[in-house]
């Protein structure tokens, strides 16, 4: 114990602290909240501190450092931001015979592009309102608190070296997380048909995120349970502590230039189109509001009827230009961790489906998304071993971590396969309802829990 005490009165009232900005950028905001979660007790002063040295940093340097939470932060925001926004190109069709009942023609569900156009002179406005909440990365539950992340301490004092000295480096910080992810978007999209075979169109979305964060923290005191008022949350020594984190924001995200010419077919959604369009970098990247980078989209769409089904088939690629939010390549503090890349994935898009026609005003439809991303970092829960712990000169316990949030950057492609299920009710003859579910078929990327949508089309 004599040598802790040398230990802390020679080198400890050096140790500088940690203090983290209060304007976290959304984009930061779970790293941040584990470096602000592993500050420990106030500063002190006085006596106390020629005793015992500043101690508020002792584990935020480390955390400062860690690269999985900086990952994390950039998988949210390079995926969310590029995730389908729901929209529907297909506009809803009459049957133009005189004297006929309406009926649904030429739309699918809202994420889904069919190959029907306007006509020529047609107008189509339509609006969707989407919600989504993210849960998952990689099959791991980010709203469970199983997530941990496990901090060492800093390595601040002689000697240094592989083996933590003085004995009070050699306490951990352990951090369980939990990460309530969510963003809704209300889609506004209006297109107009230049000839027959030719569509234009614009969608403007104005979207609000939302990021809340809880970080329950326990000092592992492995080498100082018998003075465990030097780490601690407060002057009467208290090892556990939880904080709560959250930041929202709202603004318009990414607008949409569109296009779509068809190639075959009578337009009333049956045949061959191509659709071509791109992202505008409108949005603002650090809020997760946009990419922050522009893209550009291809697909094409196919369409056919048998009675009351009609199967779909579509393929595309979205290329991006760029890098999204400047924040994930700016350290929170000197000496902090940012991310290996920040660059927007490409994305091959592929669809398959069907429709059918419950009745003339009503269809039902489901569809499986498939999208194929590449050059992201992956996401895994794995034991931590930490060599060298306990009291005494030579230590030769080992601590194991359980599910500690491990990141490999550049982690190879991988697909996504998410489904569609959903309906479409003719409200009147050009007023049309849609109500989809979106829903997660694997456990690949950033994934969400579950995502509703409604929307309206009108056409004129």
């Amino acid at each position: 114990m004599g040598r802790l005490f040398a230990s802390l009165t020679v080198v400890l009232l050096f140790l500088p602290s940690v203090v983290l900005g209060q304007d976290i950028p959304l984009s930061r905001l779970l790293s941040g909240s584990v470096a602000a979660a592993a500050q420990i007790a106030r500063p002190l002063s006085g006596q106390t501190a020629t005793a015992q040295g500043d101690t508020t940093g002792h584990f935020s340097a480390t955390a400062l450092r860690l690269a999985a939470p900086v990952e994390l932060d950039g998988a949210l925001a390079l995926q969310m931001t590029t995730f389908p926004t729901a929209f529907a190109w297909g506009a809803p069709r009459t049957d133009a015979t005189p004297g006929a009942e309406p009926r649904v023609r030429g739309t699918g569900a809202s994420l889904v592009e069919l190959p029907s156009t306007l006509g020529k002179g047609r107008f189509a406005w339509s609006f969707a309102d989407e919600i989504i909440e993210f849960g998952r990365v990689d099959g791991v539950d980010l709203r469970s608190g199983s997530v941990t992340v496990h901090v060492a301490h800093d390595d601040c004092c002689q000697p240094l070296g592989a083996t933590p000295a003085p004995e009070f480096e050699r306490d951990l910080l352990e951090e369980k997380l939990a990460l309530d992810v969510d963003r809704r978007t209300y889609a506004f999209y209006g297109s107009f048909g230049v000839t027959d075979r030719l569509d234009i169109g614009l969608m403007l979305p104005v979207v609000t995120v939302s990021l809340h964060s809880r970080v329950t923290s326990r000092i592992l005191r492995t080498a100082t349970a018998a003075f465990p008022d030097l780490h601690a949350f407060d002057d009467l020594g208290l090892a556990n502590h939880t904080t709560y984190y959250g930041q929202s924001a709202s603004g318009v995200g990414d607008i949409v230039v569109k296009g779509k010419y068809r190639l075959k077919g009578d337009g009333g959604g049956d045949g061959l189109a191509l659709s071509f369009g791109a992202y505008l970098p409108s949005g603002d990247a650090d809020k997760l509001l946009g990419a922050g980078a522009f893209r550009g989209d291809v697909s094409l769409l196919w369409s056919a009827r048998s009675g009351s089904f009609s199967p779909r088939a579509n393929v595309g690629y979205t290329l991006a230009a760029g890098s999204g939010a400047e924040a994930l390549g700016t350290p929170l503090a000197a000496g902090g961790a940012v991310a290996s890349s920040r660059a927007l994935p490409d994305v091959l898009h592929l669809l398959g489906g069907v429709d059918w026609a419950a009745h003339r005003r009503v269809h039902f439809s489901a569809d499986v998304m498939g999208r194929r991303l590449s050059g992201l970092t992956r996401f895994t829960l794995e034991s931590v071993t930490f060599p060298s712990r306990g009291p005494g000169t030579a230590p030769t316990a080992s601590y194991v971590g359980a599910n500690n949030l491990t990141a490999a950057p550049d982690g190879g492609s991988f697909l996504q396969a998410l489904g569609v299920v959903g309906a479409r009710v003719l409200l009147g003859p050009r007023l049309l309802c849609n109500v989809d579910v979106l829903l997660p078929l694997n456990d690949a990327g950033v994934m969400p829990r579950v995502g509703a949508v409604v929307g309206f089309s009108w056409t004129f």
